[in-house]
Order: C-alpha cells, then sequence, then structure tokens
C-alpha cells in the first residue's frame, strides 16, 4: 500500500508546517506583544516624569502638579501679570521644598522602620470622606484633584510616616 504511505507521509508535513505557522504566531504575538509594552512604558515614563529623587524616594512631575494645580488656579483667580508670575514662581519653590522635606522625613521613618497603623489611616481617611455628602462624592473630588483612592491613601500614609518621625524626633529633643 505505497499509496496510504504517501497520505500519511503528507499528513505528517502538514502537521509540521501547521506546528510551524502555530509558533511564527506564537512568536509574532509576543514580538508585537513586547513592542507594545516598550511603547506603553515610554508613554508612562514621559507621563511621570522624575522631578527630584530623596534618598529612595522620589517625586514626580504628576505628583508635583497634582499638589500645585489648585494652588496655581487661585493665584490665577486672584493675581494679573508679573504679581501673578512672582507668585507662582515662589509657590513652586516653596512647594518643591516641602515636598523634598517629607520625602527626608518617610524616608527617614523607613529607615526607622516606623509604619503607618492602619486603623488610624481609615479612621483618617473617613474623617476626610465626612466632609462629603456620600462616597460617589468624594471619589470625584479626588478625580478632579488628579488622583484616586489609591493614591490618596498612599498620602495619608505618607503623611503619617513623616508625622510620626517629627514627633519621635521632637521627643527624643525634649527628653
Amino acid at each position: 500500500c505505497p499509496g496510504e504511505n504517501r497520505g500519511t507521509e503528507n499528513s505528517g508535513r502538514e502537521n509540521v508546517n501547521i506546528k510551524k505557522m502555530g509558533i511564527e504566531k506564537v512568536l509574532f504575538s509576543a514580538i508585537a506583544g513586547c513592542l507594545l509594552l516598550a511603547c506603553t512604558l515610554s508613554y508612562a515614563v514621559i507621563l511621570d516624569k522624575v522631578i527630584v529623587i530623596v534618598n529612595d524616594e522620589v517625586i514626580t512631575q504628576r505628583e508635583f502638579d497634582r499638589v500645585f494645580a489648585p494652588m496655581k488656579k487661585s493665584y490665577e483667580e486672584n493675581f494679573r501679570g508679573d504679581e501673578l508670575k512672582r507668585r507662582l514662581k515662589e509657590t513652586k519653590e516653596s512647594l518643591l521644598r516641602q515636598m523634598i522635606d517629607t520625602k527626608i522625613a518617610i524616608s527617614a521613618a523607613k529607615k526607622a522602620k516606623i509604619e503607618a497603623d492602619e486603623e488610624e489611616m481609615q479612621k483618617r481617611i473617613d474623617q476626610i470622606k465626612a466632609y462629603y455628602p456620600d462616597e460617589d462624592t468624594f471619589l470625584q473630588a479626588l478625580n478632579e484633584r488628579g488622583t484616586n483612592l489609591t493614591e490618596f491613601t498612599k498620602e495619608v500614609s505618607e503623611q503619617m510616616l513623616a508625622q510620626r518621625i517629627v514627633e519621635k524626633e521632637v521627643s527624643a529633643q525634649i527628653v
């Protein structure tokens, strides 16, 4: 039955060709995925440019802008011309110094193995939420501020860390 063997051989070759095509598709998909990821990551880097590195802590452009934007808006409503420029410049410098000081305190707190108390942190967040009529309004306010609940929780945690290290240092000076 030579004809039967040929059919089996062809069937074997077709399976190899199909497997080859499958591998090629997988490789193509993997390469395309990597390129897409690389493009996405490079876009993310541009979106969140690092302004300052303080020890192991980073201040990003987005973080700075999120805090500065409401201040800028307020100044733009109240000042014009050179006065506006002067106040914005002073505020940017002051805000950056304040953010650096906070990052230094956070870094010192982490080095001293001081942690934010989860229960106390949730209590603070709940106190802030109480200023809003409901959860949706609170989340919308965060969104308008350019943040979300996760980032806000991190901010509260960092504030608590900075506060704890300052309290620890002050109490060490008093004793």
